[in-house]
């Protein structure tokens, strides 16, 4: 089975839906097409000329003679991932640029699709936006898999991700969501929604030693710093200054009460090499999150890769909330805190560790996209060679 994905970013740090491409069965041929734009500009004057004037064409041939410098196969990364990185129009509401765009992308996944020699690939589809694009697009089933990126979109242009999405949902032949308040997605068009919360990195977090760190560093990491509890961060640095709160983020995604404190450390890792050796220095993990924040599947997430990495992981909340994982301590307020973390200095070890490693193994994102062939299966009545998940 071979595969188009309308993903998020693929430059920089992992995402979940680059760790599920990842590990896509080794034989599958993926064509990747990176992010499609999160907001529909206004249209100026001179814009609206373009569109409806001769300039359209030399625009055109300009985005087209860029193309094949853009184009690039991943060789450092993965061979079988083809990165198809398109100059679009920006202007999705428009009728003229969705004509425009629509052409760029069936001719760049032609492409593809000839030189790799694939034939009917199945479409998976994060981004809502290329909903506007798949009419006549010559694919197998498409796959609408509605994850946290939609969220972000949302916040970024409410009214082009309602329009793209109700599109989307009406070419989709089967839908995911990782979020379980997302399962009634598709039901007033008659459509099952399959619940598919997202997978861990095992492979890779496995690799940090369990040798417990000695330096006093609390850390955090996600691939957003949305939501994030300033006031808590604030009150948790004045209470233990001689620890250092490292988030592995950009800095213009921190509030900048935060990004001002002494104790706190605010850089991204665009290598995962470099954020394993990171996270190897951190004592313990924590979850800083605003309680709007910590609704949802993230949390669970969130506690699930500290924990594969063999970190503790600690959440404050004054609540007597379920517990998220065996490992993950519920501390009611910011002394609770304290005591546990001076306790873990204590009482961590490698066999602790070792043991926060096997509690999520079975997180694995191999073990969700055995997930996703199944569902195929049941779905489409289609057998799918999946013995070779990567």
């Amino acid at each position: 089975m071979d595969w188009i994905i309308f993903g998020d970013e693929w430059h920089g740090f992992p995402t979940p839906i680059r760790h599920l491409a990842n590990h896509l069965a080794a034989q599958d041929k993926i064509i990747w097409i990176n992010a499609l734009g999160t907001s529909s500009p206004k249209l100026e004057s001179e814009d609206i000329l373009q569109l409806w004037g001769g300039n359209l064409r030399a625009k055109r041939r300009q985005r087209s003679s860029t193309r094949e410098q853009m184009k690039v196969v991943l060789p450092g990364e993965i061979k079988r991932i083809s990165l198809v990185d398109l100059n679009l129009l920006p202007w999705h509401l428009s009728s003229p640029a969705r004509r425009s765009n629509r052409m760029t992308i069936h001719r760049e996944i032609q492409w593809e699709i000839h030189r790799l020699n694939i034939k009917r690939p199945t479409v998976l589809v994060i981004n809502p936006i290329a909903g506007f694009y798949l009419d006549g697009l010559d694919c197998g089933p498409i796959i609408y898999y509605k994850t946290d990126l939609h969220e972000k979109l949302m916040a970024s242009d409410r009214e082009l991700i309602q329009a793209a999405e109700a599109r989307m949902l009406s070419r989709a032949d089967l839908i995911l969501v990782s979020e379980e308040k997302w399962l009634d997605t598709g039901k007033h068009l008659n459509k099952q929604a399959h619940y598919l919360p997202y997978g861990i990195d095992t492979a890779s977090l496995n690799h940090i030693r369990e040798q417990p760190a000695e330096e006093k560093v609390l850390g955090f990491f996600d691939d957003s710093a949305k939501g994030l509890d300033a006031s808590l961060i604030q009150a948790v640095s004045a209470r233990l200054p001689e620890w250092t709160l490292d988030f592995v983020a950009s800095e213009d995604e921190i509030p900048s009460e935060i990004s001002k404190l002494e104790n706190v450390q605010i850089e991204p890792c665009d290598r995962m090499e470099d954020f394993l050796e990171r996270i190897s220095t951190w004592k313990a993990s924590w979850i800083p999150l605003t309680p709007e924040a910590r609704e949802g599947h993230r949390p669970v997430l969130l506690a699930a890769q500290s924990n594969a990495a063999g970190l503790a992981t600690a959440m404050v909340s004054p609540s007597t909330e379920q517990a998220l994982l065996p490992f993950v301590d519920y501390s009611k307020d910011v002394d609770s805190l304290a005591e546990w973390l001076e306790k873990l200095s204590e009482e961590d070890s490698e066999e602790k560790r070792h043991q926060r490693k096997q509690a999520v193994s079975n997180k694995d994102w191999r073990n969700k996209v055995e997930q996703i062939y199944s569902i195929l299966e049941q779905v489409f009545h289609k057998k799918t060679d999946h013995r070779r998940v990567g």
